[in-house]
């Protein structure tokens, strides 16, 4: 079975271009096909890549515009706080689909919270 890590490489092949759409697309169904069965929080991430993939076969997307709204999928974000000097944990982008709230100061219902997601 393929993990959703094998898609993402195959992803960025493309995006490099290493692959070309055809071969990426052909080899994406095959290997997306039941990569939620290891890696249950992947069915979102290969959800918006088929997604797009469709928008661009019917037409509604450029490859140009496509590969643009495909980078971030093959893309890690590092994100790291620290209020005062001290350093908090950092926060690694992966495949699920949370949502992470920074509340700033002692009291959140008081002062401002940043949301990433």
């Amino acid at each position: 079975m393929d993990s959703l890590k094998d898609v993402r490489v195959l992803l960025a092949d493309y995006l490099a271009g290493k692959v070309s759409l055809d071969s990426f697309e052909d080899a994406f169904v095959q290997k997306s096909w039941n990569v939620h069965r290891d890696a249950p929080e992947a069915r979102g991430w290969v959800s918006a890549v088929e997604l797009l993939l469709s928008e661009f076969s019917s037409g509604h997307l450029l490859e140009s515009r496509l590969r643009d709204e495909l980078r971030p999928f093959a893309t890690n974000y590092v994100m790291s706080i620290s209020f005062d000097g001290i350093q908090q944990p950092q926060m690694e982008s992966g495949i699920k689909w949370s949502r992470v709230v920074v509340q700033i100061g002692a009291a959140a219902d008081t002062l401002p919270s940043v949301v990433f997601g």
